[in-house]
């Protein structure tokens, strides 16, 4: 006559088959995550920021390296060495400011979106042609195409600055919002009050009010 099987109590005993039955199903579960690629390879390099452009990407990893992928016919994922704070991928060009606050940028120039200015910045945002930064002092500071005034950097201190397609705005320190640039479609047109986050998009442009409320316009 065949022999029943044992149970884990008649196995290993009732006090021993609880925590028997929960290894095994802590096996399980550990074995079901690395099946699932719930589990990141030893070395593998972590990342500290991101931004994409228009047909690539940049980041910057743990160690403040730059890392750079896409579409690179005019070298806008030959990302530079050295240590980096922030990075803004643009049109066919990046920028990126480094731990001392210096800029540099990269990809195409035929506008002069490339040629960083000298001095020290704390921030950095790029559209499809032109570039412009914050700088240490709370100044902004534009170059590249400036076909529709996108160079033109108003003046007063400024705490973030975002880029469009043609256009940039930028929120002041005393959380007023600011936009110039191309305003063929009122993107530049920036709604009165308060706010604590601005993002510049291709033809318009969305804030976050004080009060958590959105404004869009363009």
């Amino acid at each position: 006559m065949p022999r029943a099987k044992l149970s884990a109590v008649n196995r290993f005993g009732p006090h021993l088959a609880a925590p028997i039955v929960a290894l095994f199903v802590a096996l399980a579960l550990v074995a079901s995550a690395c099946s699932s690629g719930e589990r990141s390879e030893p070395g593998a390099p972590t990342y500290a920021a991101v931004d994409a452009g228009a047909q690539h990407s940049c980041a910057i990893a743990s160690d403040g390296s730059l890392a750079c992928w896409g579409d690179n016919p005019l070298g806008q994922t030959d990302a530079p060495a050295g240590a980096y704070a922030s990075v803004a991928a643009g049109g066919l060009h990046s920028c990126a400011i480094t731990t001392d606050g210096t800029v540099s940028c990269w990809g195409y120039n035929e506008y002069g979106q490339a040629d960083a200015p000298t001095g020290a910045y704390r921030s950095v945002a790029s559209g499809e042609r032109h570039s412009c930064a914050i700088a240490s002092d709370g100044s902004l500071a534009c170059w590249g195409d400036n076909e529709h005034g996108q160079a033109d950097a108003p003046a007063g201190t400024y705490k973030s600055v975002t880029s469009g397609l043609f256009h940039s705005c930028a929120l002041e320190t005393d959380d007023n919002i600011v936009c110039w640039g191309n305003n063929g479609l009122g993107q530049t047109d920036s709604p009165a009050g308060y706010y604590k986050s601005v993002a510049a998009g291709g033809l318009h442009s969305c804030a976050v009010a004080s009060g958590g409320a959105i404004a869009c316009w363009g």
